[in-house]
């Protein structure tokens, strides 16, 4: 195994082949990157932990110029070792090459200022640094000499990386050997040392297919893998270094432009879907919902929790509303977590949460609507009624605590409604209760008293009856009582449900006689379905 502390494999005299030289220049890179002398130990490090030191130190020319001549002696030495310390140097470079900021790199590459360098680098690299390395290094070397490389070569390259990632091992191999003899092909066209400068000739090698300028990395890496829809090792550094950016959003636009079925979208998107990114996502003041669908959808049911968090902290109505639609379209799945939080005590929140509830029709079986249907805040009496009203199993008892209780006219109107429909027996008796008493509105009396059409009972017969009779003439013949809207409705009622009851047919018989039209036509039963009343449109309260 590689020894961190004597940079070699087991043999501290330093007599050990290929594996123990490479990991004593991986030390020897290290010392650089800290600025130690030889005496002093090197504290072990893997790649992405060089890769922060050399990030924290001054941009210093000289200091580059140190980095990238310890790097070219690594990558020289690399080049004839196959041991499995060297593999593991290898994997050291390839996590240094991922992790520095490419601007970073770049100017590692061009600090000596020497086209030999440069050249030798490149070409120690294209024969031992790992795929991955071997592209950043490569893209990088292009950037420092001012050239853009044109989309069809880069997407040649890449895509030729990705095939030594997928497929089976054979093609995995001739992958890696097509992408080395292009790079070294590549590398031996067009080298030219003019003035101590790497220049690139053969540019229409390049530009013959495509003369569009390519977007700068990482993006254009990210453009690559949609192109050739496929995923791999060398994506993963650019999408770090753009989310390390704070350029979520640009990475998530640049996944709109993948096509529906796209793999390497899929792959991307379920690298990226966290929760902390789609908490930070829904924190901010105009919540973008189109990136936290995408998200959401990778995430399944693990977005819920951060969905109801911040359903109850959202100041911005529109927020709400959009966290709330979003927790209604994924279903029951939402209800044990939504049903949970009704034990905190904001009247808000539990609000809230009584409205997608009922818009999930979940309610656990063992629980009881009771405390909530009958609470004394009028506000969530309202909503638990609405959300009961839309459960089968819990209509009938909100039909029948609203209509005994409730003061609230929208939240009568909706029982009203639902009753209309289906009337459980046991509310004629209440109904009756609230006529006689007059505490209900107009309008709503009226709805109340056909809802007696539907009730075979004579207590809604006799309740009926005495909303038409006015007493009796002098010769002992029924009077109807004074026209109101009661009475037609009555009226109505009676012609629809109860013509052949014998005290209902002698009023019914002296309505169509009477001269007043509205009288004559309500003991047809014309005008029926004007006493019926729809649920005034509400939307869940958030």
């Amino acid at each position: 195994m590689f020894d961190h502390e004597y940079g070699q494999s087991g043999d501290p005299s330093g007599s050990a082949g290929g594996g123990a030289r490479a990991a004593r220049r991986w030390e020897a890179l290290t010392r650089v990157a800290y600025g130690l002398d030889e005496v002093r130990p090197v504290p072990p490090l893997d790649g992405r932990q060089l890769a922060q030191v050399i990030a924290q130190h001054a941009p210093e020319r000289g200091y580059y110029a140190a980095v990238e001549q310890a790097l070219a002696s690594l990558a020289s030495e690399l080049r004839s070792d196959d041991t499995p310390d060297g593999e593991q140097v290898r994997r050291r470079v390839s996590e240094l090459t991922s992790a520095l900021q490419q601007d970073t790199l770049r100017a590692i590459i061009g600090a000596t200022g020497d086209a030999q360098n440069k050249r030798d680098l490149l070409d120690d690299a294209a024969a031992a640094f790992s795929v991955d390395a071997l592209l950043r290094v490569l893209l990088a070397a292009a950037a420092e000499a001012e050239f853009e490389m044109s989309r069809p070569l880069v997407r040649l390259l890449y895509k030729l990386a990705i095939q030594t990632r997928l497929g089976p091992p054979e093609l995995r191999v001739h992958a890696e050997l097509a992408l080395r003899a292009q790079v070294n092909a590549l590398i031996a066209r067009w080298w030219v040392v003019q003035r101590n400068t790497m220049t690139f000739g053969f540019e229409e090698m390049f530009n013959e297919l495509d003369g569009t300028a390519v977007a700068p990395e990482p993006d254009r890496m990210v453009h690559m893998a949609m192109e050739v829809d496929a995923v791999g090792m060398p994506i993963w550094g650019p999408i770090t270094h753009m989310l390390a950016e704070g350029r979520f959003r640009e990475l998530l636009d640049l996944l709109r432009g993948a096509p529906a079925d796209s793999t390497a979208a899929r792959a991307i998107i379920e690298r990226v879907a966290t929760p902390q990114r789609l908490s930070a996502l829904l924190s901010e003041d105009e919540v973008d919902f189109e990136s936290v669908d995408r998200l959401t959808e990778q995430m399944g049911d693990g977005a819920i929790p951060l969905l109801l968090d911040r359903l109850a902290t959202a100041e911005s109505r529109a927020v709400r509303r959009g966290i709330f639609d979003r927790l209604a379209r994924t279903g029951p799945q939402v209800g044990p977590l939504a049903f949970e939080r009704l034990a905190d005590k904001r009247w808000f929140v539990q609000r809230n949460l009584l409205a997608l509830l009922g818009e999930i029709q979940y309610w656990p079986d063992a629980a009881s609507v009771d405390e909530w249907i009958q609470h004394p805040d009028p506000r969530l009496r309202k909503e638990a009624v609405r959300a009961m009203l839309r459960m089968p199993k819990f209509r009938d008892r909100a039909i029948l605590q609203s209509l005994r209780d409730d003061s609230d006219r929208q939240t009568l109107r909706a029982v009203i409604a639902a009753a209309q429909e289906r009337m459980p027996d046991a509310a004629v008796s209440i109904i009756v209760k609230r006529l006689n008493e007059g505490q209900l509105p107009p309008d709503l009396r009226v709805a109340a008293v056909r809802l007696l059409r539907s009730s075979k009972s004579t207590l809604a017969l006799e309740a009926l009856l005495r909303l038409v009779e006015g007493g009796r003439n002098l010769i002992g013949k029924p009077k109807l009582a004074p026209k109101s809207s009661d009475m037609l409705a009555a009226l109505r009622a009676l012609s629809a449900a109860w013509s052949s009851e014998r005290r209902a047919s002698a009023l019914l018989e002296r309505a169509r006689e009477s001269k007043d039209p509205d009288i004559a036509r309500a003991a047809t039963g014309e005008g029926d379905a004007g006493d019926m009343i729809q649920p005034e449109a509400e939307e869940p309260s958030v």
